[in-house]
Order: C-alpha cells, then sequence, then structure tokens
C-alpha cells in the first residue's frame, strides 16, 4: 500500500451500490440474541463476543486501562434541544474530560452545543438502534472496521467525502482506509491499531533465539531480532516453552488461535491474510466467499497444530484472557491488535516491560505484504437536526492538530495515527510517560511502520466491501481452528464448518 500524497480532490465515482442485505435492527437483534457484539475491543467498545463491555476501554492517560466506567448522570445523558448530539463509544473518564473540553470549543466557535450521551451498560449498537426507532438518531457516532456494514446497508450514513479530503489534504494517510459506498466516503477515519505478535524479547536473549527480523533495541541496549517467517515463529514456541525467565516466571511459548472469539478471529485473519487468503471476493454486485486457495487454510492448519504443542490451556482464548496472560508473564508470545501486551506489560510494572518487542505477522511464502491494520472512524448520521453540525464537529476535532494529539494521546501507541507526519518518533505526539518510560525507538518505530502496510477488512475488494466486516464478525475462521485442534475434526471438515457460519455473514 502506498501513501497518498496527490492531496487530490475526491469525488463519487462509478462504483456498483452495496446489495441489500439484513437491516441494522435486524443486525443489532441478532447479535443481541447470540450473545456477540458488534463494536469489540480496540477502542474501548466491547470484549470478545460478549456485550459491548470490557478489554479495558481505549486507554487512560498514558495508556492505562481507560480508567473505570462511572455510572450514567441524569446530566451526562441528556440531549440538549438543538444542540449536536454525539453518542460516545468511549466512556472512560479521561475521554469524558476531552468530549467536554471539544464541546465548549465547538460551542465557542459555531454557537451550537454539543450534548454527548453514553451506552453504558445497554450496549452501544442496540442504545443506536433504541434512538433510531424512537425517530431521534444521534448526529455524531464511532464506528469500527468491521461494525459499518449494517448501517452502510440501511442508509443510515451520511456522506462525509468533504471533511474526509480536508482531513486528507491537511494530514496525508494512506488511502485504504477511505471506506466508500457509491463513490462517497460514509466514514471518517480517527486512528488505527496495527496486527502484530508481541515478544518477550529477554527471553530471546536468554535462550539465545535470533530471527531474521529488524534488529530491536531493549532495556540493557542490546539487540533482538523477533521471527520473520513461520518456521522461525515455530521456533521462537519451542525456544521459550517452559522456560523461567530471571524474575522466576514459568512460562508457555505463546497463546495460539483456538476459538470461537473476537481475539481467535483476528489472529487467524492476520495468520491466513499472509497466505494470501481473504475472506470475499466481488463480481460487480454480488459478494461471495472467497477462501481460496484452500490448500493454504490445509496447511496453516498443519503449522496451528505444531504451534498448539506450546500453548497454554485457557477457557476461551478471549482478548482479556491473552492481555491478561502475556502482562502476567503466563506466556512468551501474543497476537494482538494494537500494542496492550506492550503497555499492560508496562503500566503493570513488570520488570519486563521494556523487553517485549513488536514483530510482524510472520509471512510464509514470499515478501508481499498483506497486514490487516485495524480502524476506527467516525459515522454522521442521516436524519438527526445537526448532520452538517456534526460533521463540523468532527473536523474539527481531527484537523486541529492539538486538539487530534490530544485525543491520540489518550491511548498512546494502541490508537495509532494515521497521518504520515505523526508516525515519526520524534513528533510532540510521542512525549508521553507510557512511551519515554516503555518503548526504546525502535520498538515504536516497527509498530508504526505497519500502518501503510495494512488495510482494513472492507478494502479486501475494490470498491469497498463492507459485507466482509459480517462475514469476519461470524468468527468462522475461529470456528475452523476450534473444529480442528479442539473437536478432532478433519482438515477438511474444520474448514467446510468454518465456511459454513461465514456464509451466514452474507444473508
Amino acid at each position: 500500500m502506498t501513501e497518498n500524497n496527490s492531496h487530490e480532490e475526491r469525488s463519487p465515482a462509478d462504483e456498483p451500490d452495496e446489495p441489500e442485505r439484513r437491516s441494522f435492527l435486524k443486525g443489532v437483534a441478532a447479535a443481541t440474541v447470540s450473545g456477540s457484539t458488534l463494536m469489540a475491543g480496540c477502542s474501548g467498545g466491547g470484549g470478545d463476543g460478549g456485550g459491548d463491555s470490557g478489554d479495558g476501554g481505549g486507554g487512560g492517560s498514558d495508556g492505562g486501562d481507560g480508567g473505570a466506567e462511572s455510572t450514567p448522570t441524569q446530566s451526562e445523558n441528556t440531549v440538549t434541544e438543538g444542540s449536536v448530539h454525539y453518542l460516545s463509544l468511549e466512556q472512560s473518564p479521561t475521554f469524558k474530560e476531552y468530549w467536554q473540553k471539544t464541546a465548549e470549543m465547538f460551542e465557542e466557535e459555531t454557537g451550537t452545543s454539543v450534548s454527548v450521551t453514553y451506552a453504558f451498560d445497554v450496549g452501544y449498537n442496540k442504545r443506536i438502534a433504541e434512538l433510531i426507532q424512537a425517530g431521534d438518531p444521534p448526529d455524531v457516532i464511532n464506528l469500527e472496521d468491521f461494525n459499518v456494514a449494517q448501517y452502510v446497508l440501511d442508509d443510515l450514513l451520511a456522506p462525509v467525502t468533504d471533511i474526509t479530503n480536508q482531513f486528507q489534504e491537511q494530514f496525508p494517510f494512506p488511502d485504504q482506509f477511505r471506506l466508500t459506498s457509491g463513490g462517497e466516503d460514509i466514514w471518517h477515519p480517527s486512528f488505527v491499531s496495527s496486527g502484530l505478535y508481541w515478544y518477550r524479547g529477554d527471553l530471546m536473549q536468554q535462550e539465545g533465539f535470533e530471527g531474521s527480523g529488524p534488529e530491536i533495541e531493549i532495556s540493557d541496549g542490546e539487540t533482538v531480532r523477533p521471527p520473520a517467517s513461520y518456521d522461525e515463529y515455530l521456533e521462537f514456541l519451542e525456544a521459550t516453552d517452559q522456560v523461567e525467565d530471571s524474575y522466576g516466571n514459568e512460562l508457555r511459548g505463546g497463546y495460539v488461535p483456538a476459538a470461537e472469539t473476537l481475539g481467535s478471529q483476528s489472529n487467524i485473519y492476520c495468520d491466513v491474510l499472509e497466505r494470501g487468503v481473504e475472506l470475499t471476493e466481488r463480481s460487480g454486485d454480488n459478494i461471495s466467499l472467497n477462501l481460496e486457495p484452500r490448500s493454504n487454510l490445509e496447511s496453516y492448519l498443519d503449522d496451528l497444530e505444531d504451534a498448539y504443542q506450546y500453548a497454554p490451556s485457557t477457557g476461551n482464548w478471549s482478548w482479556t484472557e491473552m492481555i491478561n496472560g502475556f502482562a502476567n508473564a503466563d506466556v512468551a508470545s501474543a497476537f494482538y491488535l494494537g500494542a496492550r501486551h506492550k503497555t499492560q506489560s508496562v503500566t503493570r510494572e513488570g520488570e519486563y516491560g521494556l523487553d517485549v518487542v513488536p514483530g510482524e505477522v510472520p509471512p510464509v511464502q514470499d515478501e508481499e505484504e498483506r497486514g490487516f491494520t485495524f480502524p476506527s472512524g467516525w459515522g454522521v448520521m442521516k436524519g438527526g437536526e445537526k448532520t452538517e453540525l456534526g460533521k463540523e464537529y468532527v473536523s474539527m476535532m481531527m484537523t486541529d492538530e492539538d486538539l487530534h494529539v490530544e485525543f491520540l494521546q489518550k491511548s498512546p501507541v494502541h490508537n495509532a495515527p494515521l497521518p504520515e507526519s505523526m508516525r515519526q518518533t520524534d513528533h510532540p505526539l510521542w512525549d508521553v510517560d507510557i512511551v519515554n518510560d516503555g518503548y526504546t525507538n525502535d520498538q515504536l518505530q516497527v509498530y508504526l511502520d505497519q500502518i501503510p502496510t495494512g488495510k482494513p477488512i472492507a478494502s479486501e475488494t475494490d470498491p469497498t466491501n463492507f459485507i466482509a466486516g459480517n462475514v469476519y464478525m461470524t468468527f468462522g475462521l475461529g470456528n475452523m481452528a476450534f473444529q480442528y485442534l479442539e473437536n478432532g475434526a478433519s482438515k477438511s471438515d474444520a474448514i467446510q464448518s468454518g465456511i459454513s457460519v461465514m456464509q451466514e455473514g452474507l444473508n
């Protein structure tokens, strides 16, 4: 993927319309019944398929856990007549302070107030559905890559091409994070989280492991090299399995995805992308499952089985379980969409925090970069009283550089910047405690370098295909791994089981 440096004005193009699919309200109802969440994990929206809360929020000041989510007060969930209504997915105290600040600035500039409300324990999508049913949708909402489809297919989002053009003109960022429908941008991207493996660099040094990845400095000033192929990854797992670190912790080699959870699904998706396998393909208006070549999925299951012998026994392979396990020194490696393994290891005062190093998802066959970089963004809903002013509010937060930097510093590194200029390690954005105390320059740069090489799920096809997000959220890849590793199914039966589950995402 390449950066967009042309700053050319984007205008509606001749793109196929998205095919009709189930309605947003039906999608929310189905998610509620199944116990799954459409909003999940990385920006504080949810856990691993168990509702709209969990996984620690978007991170507090300097990259903590986001602070405890507080009980709503009447004033917090009251919409002032004539105001822009922003329903925030992020409700930690540090973000509430930021929303209050931006609301005051916006009112001073425009004369229009902003009412920020929260879903709290109701569930974010469910709260939006309630407001839609009541005929009073919010003006501004938060959207994540795999959650956009239901809004687009029900025509709930207003075009935001004008403010996205303005943002990209001012802060050039990779084109693949502009998601369009019918030639119009239908969300405004806000931040991204890179899909990476995280390793205990001190154990690489202790056990004499050296991969062929880039040299990365750790706490003692020496450098280590993470795995750069799946074979090297397996070698790392074997070298660090059931060893004792210098702090007296006995570890297993790493977490290996083996369940129908968002954590496993995300890990497997990144792994199979490196094998040239994508979820969907597009022919005109028709979206269908891809998942070819099938032989690459079969070889992946073989590799996964090899890795599984070095993994701990665990309950459900959730994000929360992986975060806690890595930070508590239960494992020497784990995948994550973002930097939580690193930041939690540092903020929990683990002595090895500075020795946690990132590594690319190990490629298998060639040098082509096919990463998954998970984006979050803003949506402006049709039908609200203040649609245009809602766009202005979003644009103010993203184009005022001081506000933009402050927003990202609420959860630094994990919520990483889109603009190329902010992905330089000497940018003032990175002058925060968690980075100064917990990252070497090498570690930060490796993480940031992944951003332009990855792409959102919706960008699997050209033009954008939002159905891929629905397919992703069936957790069908996790089902495939579970059937093979835990239920003893054959490779062909496990793959077919996963495909059957993913087929539901097309309906």
